[in-house]
């Protein structure tokens, strides 16, 4: 029964399962959602069956269904069509009937802009093989039998196409395009090497009519002609229309590729068909889709409500058609039997039969009169959120904001590798080093400390907290602050060993000088560093010292000179050169490159250069009475490999000793070392190899039959024997190894600073030395039982620049007799220059690393160097003792 409120349409006929089948249909016409209901397991498209409407009514039922969709706000995309005039085709002038008419007025529907609120289909791969279908290739009178199908396609994309198709349908990719100027390119679409050639290439990966058979485009396109398929299957080609159709639908409603418009069709395709018969087609054409649709093994959002006299007797024989009423247990039955039906590519497969009864039957129920106002009533859902326009307005404005503030992107970056983008205040000034992925520049603050490793970046905090001491009590007593800039290579690739304990060792040395100084009532100089960061290798030092340093110590006039350089290589010596030229004293604490002092007139070296060096390697050869000495190296790429090996080499010639040079390439490896007990093995390299070199003569001298030789390392080994972590290695455990030691008497002094230790320091520097480290916190030193060479050699490099400033400060001033006297005096302000000339007349300086003579040589040449030997390289708490002793040019055994 009707309610008075619903009014009732006289066009549209009510019966018994009305609301059955409305439902049902509106349940298919429907998308299912990615994101579902709870309560539905359907996610994305679905497979669709083949409704046919069975019985003489089912023409009002076609009429109900459309009136409804007409008039929906958000109607979905249909079309209704009349079988019997679609298989009627005028025969115009220059037109060819098309091989499936019918098909072409059901794109003919779906085209027009009356059926659907959404953008209609472009039809683009039926339309080519439509197209192909309908023309001639004609006798072709060149040499390719192709020509005529290749000129064909080149007119298809010009203005004058063929006048019986549509010009509507929309342009066609630009990949056909170009295919059919350029035929060579045909190959490359026949073999599907790029993403997008569209159509040829869709149709020459498709699975029907072989297209495998054809090894160009071409070739398959000329296949398709009217006058050239007496050879093929005509189902075949028909099937081919029916998947091309179907995949035009499928493209223009696969959410894919990002393209919002294919995510607002939330609604399935319709077409409704009315009076299908085996005469016009229909049944045809509807056998044709479940064939394909099998075969392909892909759904499509075509939906086809279908009506017929009768059933045919072949399509589900001996079963009857389900009532209208029974719609709901219908549509599950054939979802049930679908996997069953397309694996045995049943021609039946996908068809869904219902009957609609006669006029006279039983009458239609409550809800069967309230079926069409349901119908009337659905609306598409809606496009999700961010397929709305709105919404992609939005996007694009966001997008636009996210492009222009792009810059944000690089100082995330920064910011997330520790280096901040901006300079903050004026003592912190960074770069980073986007080819390196390396942060470089300077920093006196906590809010910019370089590295990655604990220790490293804890002892920078700690010259800085001590910096914000210094500031205070020079703000607050007027003493004289003394500026130093640390600059080493405090970063490194992950990839690579590192040095960062080596360089903590010299922070922590730099901290002992500033927790003597930076104290109240006291009168001498405070202390202040900078630590500064040339890159792995230093290979930014000289983008640093003249992009950031240079401005940095102009403008500020307490900073007095540079301590460390980190590696001898070109870059340093460039950024030396630089600083000389700037008029910046440099203290070199481990730099031993012969060249650096011709650099820079402000050079000083707490340490003997090479050739020092390679005298005492010779002369403990000499005293061990080794037979012969190899020196491996690797390829000589600066000046103090250059050097060394080649002092070395003279050395050992001047005692007597055989000696061979021997290089690696790029693998330290490579090498096949010597053994015997007689023999040294000197490295001459980096610490960064000397891990594996060691290891390579462990495994190789420790077979059967050999004996390990003498293994000494230059002074660029103590950075190694400083790194806890590469010395962890059981390759290593009980392998005894020798090396070179810049400052042995602050090493050889572990009983003295160790806190805890006994017995007197031998001089008051050494003393006072050690009462600074034994005061570090357990945590602020290195986990060895001795103090590391380099805490001692920064120690001292600081406490040259200190004690320079006090001699300074110290000079009589004589007042100007013509102005008028005055009873306060101005502040003290060293100067650089000066302080540069003080520490030039050091004659008997006591350092914690021994006595240091500037006026006889400011390179160091008078230092003593030792060579150290540690018996248990893998043993952190193994003690190193003295093995050989080289000071002034005489040698002898400890």
């Amino acid at each position: 029964m009707t309610t008075d409120a619903a009014p009732r349409v006289p066009a549209r006929r009510r019966f018994r399962g009305l609301s059955n089948l409305v439902g049902l249909l509106i349940g298919l016409v429907e998308r299912p959602r990615w994101l579902g209901p709870k309560n539905s397991d359907l996610r994305g498209d679905r497979p669709l069956p083949l409704v046919c409407l069975v019985g003489p009514s089912g023409a009002d039922v076609l009429d109900g269904l459309a009136e409804g969709m007409s008039g929906r706000t958000r109607k979905p995309p249909f079309a209704r069509v009349v079988a019997e005039k679609g298989s009627e085709q005028p025969d115009e002038p220059g037109d060819r009937q098309p091989v499936l008419p019918l098909l072409e007025q059901l794109r003919q529907g779906l085209r027009l802009p009356v059926y659907g609120s959404t953008r209609r289909a472009r039809f683009r791969h039926y339309h080519l093989v439509d197209w192909l279908t309908r023309r001639s290739a004609g006798k072709a009178v060149q040499r390719d039998e192709t020509f005529p199908t290749v000129q064909a396609l080149r007119e298809w994309h010009t203005k004058g196409r063929p006048s019986a198709l549509s010009p509507e349908t929309g342009g066609d990719s630009l990949w056909l395009r170009l295919l059919t100027l350029v035929p060579d390119l045909f190959r490359l679409a026949r073999f599907g090497l790029w993403r997008t050639f569209g159509e040829p290439r869709w149709l020459m990966r498709q699975p029907f009519m072989m297209p495998g058979h054809s090894t160009r485009f071409v070739d398959f396109a000329d296949r398709l002609a009217d006058d050239r398929r007496g050879r093929e299957s005509a189902t075949q080609v028909e099937k081919l229309l029916v998947h091309a159709f179907l995949q035009d639908l499928r493209a223009e409603f696969r959410p894919r590729r990002l393209r919002p418009r294919r995510w607002r069709h939330t609604s399935h395709v319709v077409v409704l068909l009315e009076g299908i018969t085996q005469g016009n087609g229909g049944w045809k054409l509807l056998r044709l889709i479940n064939d394909v649709r099998n075969e392909s093994t892909e759904h499509d959002p075509l939906l086809v409500v279908a009506t017929a006299q009768r059933k045919p007797d072949d399509l589900r024989p001996g079963e009857a058609p389900w009532r209208a009423q029974e719609a709901g247990a219908a549509l599950e039955a054939w979802e049930n039997g679908l996997p069953v039906g397309r694996q045995k590519l049943s021609a039946d497969a996908r068809f869904l039969f219902l009957s609609v009864p006669d006029p006279g039957g039983d009458g239609p129920s409550d809800a069967d009169d309230a079926a069409w106002r349901t119908w009337d009533g659905h609306q598409s859902p809606k496009p999700p959120v961010l397929a709305r326009r709105w919404a992609l307005v939005l996007t694009f404005a966001l997008v636009v904001i996210a492009l222009v503030s792009a810059v944000v992107l690089p100082a995330a970056q920064r910011y997330g590798n520790g280096c901040l983008p901006l300079t903050i205040g004026d003592g912190v000034a960074v770069r980073w080093m986007d080819d390196l992925d390396e942060c470089v520049g300077y920093s006196d603050d906590a809010s910019q400390v370089f590295g990655t490793d604990e220790r490293l970046k804890r002892a920078q905090r700690d010259l800085f907290a001590s910096n914000r001491v210094a500031e205070d009590l020079h703000e607050a007593s007027g003493r004289p602050l003394v500026s130093l800039v640390y600059f080493g290579d405090l970063t490194h690739a992950e990839e690579s060993p590192g040095t960062d304990a080596s360089i903590a060792e010299e922070l922590e040395g730099l901290h002992i000088q500033q927790r003597a100084l930076n104290v109240e009532n006291y009168d001498r100089p405070l202390l202040r560093i900078v630590v500064a960061n040339g890159g792995e290798g230093m290979l930014t030092a000289r983008t640093v010292v003249d992009d950031l340093l240079l401005p940095m110590i102009d403008e500020d006039p307490s900073v007095l000179g540079m301590v460390n350089l980190g590696l001898t290589t070109d870059a340093t010596e460039s950024a030396l050169g630089a600083l000389g030229d700037h008029g910046v004293p440099v203290v070199a604490t481990t730099l031993t490159g012969t060249i650096l002092p011709s650099l820079s007139p402000l050079y000083f070296q707490l340490v003997p250069p090479n050739g020092t060096q390679a005298r005492a390697i010779a002369g403990y050869a000499a005293t061990l009475g080794v037979r012969r000495v190899m020196v491996y190296h690797p390829n000589l790429s600066d000046n103090y490999l250059r050097t060394l090996v080649e002092e070395s080499a003279n050395a050992l010639r001047e005692r007597g000793i055989l000696s061979t040079p021997s290089s690696w390439g790029d693998q330290v490896g490579e090498i096949v070392p010597a053994c015997g007990a007689d023999t040294m093995l000197f490295y001459a390299g980096r610490e960064n190899d000397f891990r594996n070199f060691l290891i390579k003569v462990v495994t190789t001298c420790g077979k059967p039959g050999q004996e390990q030789p003498i293994v000494v390392g230059d002074d660029t080994v103590s950075r190694f024997m400083a790194q806890q972590s590469v010395r962890q290695d059981i390759n290593l455990a009980g392998r005894p190894a020798s090396f070179v030691s810049l400052a042995p008497r602050v090493v050889l002094a572990e009983g003295k600073c160790r806190p805890g230790g006994t017995g007197e320091a031998d001089d008051q520097a050494l003393t006072a030395f050690c009462e600074g480290y034994r005061k570090l916190p357990e945590d602020k030193r290195s986990g060895r039982p001795w103090p590391g060479e380099r805490v001692g050699l920064a120690y001292d490099a600081a406490g040259l620049f200190v004690h320079a400033v006090e001699l300074n400060q110290q000079r009589r001033r004589v007042p100007d007799p013509l102005d008028v006297p005055s009873t306060t005096q101005p502040p003290y302000s060293p100067n650089r220059g000066a302080i540069a000339h003080e520490m030039r007349g050091f004659k008997d300086y006591q350092g914690a690393t021994g006595t240091i003579d500037f006026t006889t040589s400011a390179t160091g040449a008078t230092r003593p160097v030792g060579i150290l030997t540690v018996d248990n390289v893998g043993d952190d708490n193994a003690l190193p003792r003295c093995a050989y002793e080289y000071e002034n040019n005489v040698g002898k055994s400890c």
